[in-house]
């Protein structure tokens, strides 16, 4: 007897875990929808009164790890095995229709105007099919947006599109590329770099260094869609920006995401970033000289400072014949001015061989020495994360002057701490205040600007060499680009910007971004799409999706939930309490026989097709409790 209930336990928290996921939920359907007959609505019937409830709708558990993991879907042996959150999720997504983001985007939002019974009813396997879909779509988009920080929800909403498009996220580490996710679209694989911003302070920017290459080394898994569009001229990113226009604070908040799309191609690069802005505009600069040899180069296939030498693919690592520009192969690294350790040690020296500014300034030797290795420890800190000796925390140059007046006001004040406001600050007018502000602007800046042009000029080599370029920009070098006729010359004109040179970063703002992702034929700055979320949104699709089908359907998942709340009693008292299992058991009966009413089946089937084993949990009650009493017996 003992081993028996050994048995029946283990398979009943077999079962138990099955019940809750949506492969189950769907085969228990599905298995007998072929036999349908389906239910006429003709709108004579009484008005339905059974009240909806978002918890009816099945929840896909939101974990980041369980969603973004691609690799988390590979063959399991156990063929009872549930699915994982991430296919969980696709089995619902891959319902809705549509062969892109603009389709798929474009049906959901239908739904929201036309109601979940506006589908077709002829197939009322399909029906159930897309009618589930449509609302795991809302109440799962909406969990994924309201209930997280925008960092998680960001990279939640990543894998929620992911799961949408069939494709899948790709890791920060190591990719080898700036797309965030992969999406199958008109059959093709597409990278994606996905921004989710709040809609007032959206724009779209990056490396120029790592989106170029993208663009001349384009990844194996999306060859296919650049070489199905030879527009592109050999490299794309395709993306997708995304606006939030939201109320509310956490769960309760309710508003739109607008969404729009573009893609920077190889062709029309310079164009886009000279249109960007200043930035942009900065990232194209070209060597004036560098052109002459292109222009050259493509009028008679040779040209004196362009040669073809052996590069390695990042991708591949096989090794092809590569054009190269022989002036920026020899342009000195970026450490060519020395080690931090060296730049650190002529900086003190300078700074020594100053005393006398911050003597005249009231320093005594102590606050002098202190402020000296303040000073030094800024700037070797500052070459090692920027890779630049040109700042040091001075106001006047590139840096942070907030840690330089901070570490100033510490130690003109080593008490200064102590006096600070709740929120970290001191008041505008104390005077620790305006003397740390007046020795960072009037005595390190000059000094620094100083030391910049006597010493760092003659070591920063390759600054120096940068700087007797005569760059070209704007409208001058987008027409010449332009007319560079092949992909190779492109792609060589890329690499050698001053922006791809120095890992310059660009950006397109708000209205620029938007005009860009704007539909052909539509108004400027329209979104090609728009999706209510919220709790409200949620419910207003559930109410719509009132109706004698969907009212069996969701009897049956609310039978599934008691079955399953119930065995978890039973079990999580030990197997002591038999009015669980037989409440477990009629729960499952219900199903079984919801499911064949749907079917207009009501013969019950073979024991092998009955949902959930509801006599053998019966039996498992009735077995527990003879057990119990047998016990009983043995203790008397």
């Amino acid at each position: 007897m003992s081993e028996l209930r050994d048995i029946l336990k283990e398979e009943y928290k077999k079962k138990e875990e099955a019940a809750f996921n949506p492969q189950v939920l769907m085969e228990m359907i599905e298995e007998v929808l072929n036999t349908w007959q389906p239910l006429v609505e003709d709108g004579t019937s009484t008005p339905r009164v059974r009240t909806y409830h978002i918890s009816e709708i099945p929840l896909i558990p939101i974990s980041e790890l369980g969603w973004a993991n691609a690799d988390d879907d590979v063959e399991n042996d156990d063929p009872n095995a549930p699915p994982s959150q991430r296919r969980g999720l696709e089995m619902y997504l891959g319902q809705i229709p549509g062969d892109n983001f603009v389709d798929k985007l474009d049906n959901v939002s239908k739904i929201l105007v036309n109601g979940i019974n506006s589908l077709p009813k002829d197939n009322p396997k399909k029906f159930i099919q897309q009618a589930m879909a449509y609302l795991v779509f809302y109440k799962t988009l909406t969990m994924a947006i309201t209930n997280f920080n925008a960092s998680a929800a960001g990279f939640n909403f990543e894998a929620f599109l992911a799961a949408l498009m069939k494709g899948r996220q790709i890791p920060a580490s190591g990719a080898k590329t700036i797309a965030d996710i992969t999406a199958e679209i008109d059959n093709e694989r597409v990278p994606v770099s996905l921004k989710l911003y709040n809609e007032k302070g959206l724009e779209v920017g990056g490396s120029f260094f790592d989106l170029s290459n993208d663009i001349i080394n384009p990844n194996p898994e999306w060859k296919k869609w650049i070489n199905a569009h030879p527009e592109f001229d050999g490299g794309a990113m395709r993306y997708v920006v995304c606006g939030k226009v939201l109320e509310g604070e956490g769960v309760e908040q309710e508003g739109q995401i607008l969404f729009w799309q573009f893609d920077i191609t190889r062709a029309n690069y310079f164009r886009i970033m000279a249109e960007a802005g200043s930035g942009g505009r900065e990232c194209i600069k070209s060597n004036s000289a560098f052109m002459q040899m292109l222009n050259q180069y493509k009028g008679t296939g040779t040209a004196e400072g362009v040669s073809s030498q052996m590069r390695k693919d990042p991708h591949t690592g096989e090794e092809a014949e590569t054009l190269v520009a022989d002036w920026s192969e020899v342009l000195p690294a970026k450490t060519a001015t020395g080690s931090s350790a060296e730049l650190g040690t002529a900086w003190s020296e300078y700074i020594d061989n100053k005393k006398g500014v911050f003597d005249k300034a009231g320093f005594e030797a102590t606050q002098f020495e202190a402020i000296r290795d303040m000073l030094v420890k800024l700037y070797v800190d500052n070459i090692e994360q920027t890779q630049s000796a040109n700042g040091v925390g001075s106001p006047a140059l590139p840096g942070s002057r907030t840690s330089l007046r901070n570490d100033m006001l510490r130690i003109l004040d080593p008490e200064v701490d102590s006096r600070l406001t709740s929120a970290g600050n001191l008041p505008r007018k104390d005077p620790v205040l305006a003397r740390a502000n007046s020795i960072t602007d009037d005595i390190v800046g000059p000094l620094f600007k100083n030391f910049k042009a006597e010493v760092i000029k003659v070591r920063d080599v390759r600054a120096k060499a940068l700087e007797e370029i005569t760059w070209v920009t704007g409208p001058a070098v987008v027409e010449w680009y332009e007319a560079l006729p092949t992909p190779e010359l492109k792609a060589l004109a890329i690499k050698n910007t001053l922006g791809y040179l120095q890992h310059y970063h660009w950006v397109i703002p708000r209205t620029k971004a938007k005009k860009l992702g704007t539909m052909p034929d539509a108004a400027p700055q329209t979104p090609f799409a728009t999706l209510d979320i919220g709790a409200k949104t949620v419910m207003k699709v559930l109410d719509e999706a009132r109706g004698q089908i969907m009212d069996e359907v969701f009897a049956i998942f609310d039978q599934v939930a008691i079955m399953s709340q119930k065995l978890n009693t039973f079990f999580a008292d030990g197997l002591r309490v038999k009015g669980d299992a037989d409440a477990a058991a009629d729960a499952a009966d219900a199903v079984g026989t919801g499911t064949r009413h749907i079917a207009g089946d009501e013969v019950t089937g073979p024991p092998d097709k009955r949902v959930a084993g509801a006599a053998d949990i019966a039996l498992a009650g009735d077995i527990m409790e003879d057990d119990v009493n047998e016990n009983k017996q043995k203790q008397l």
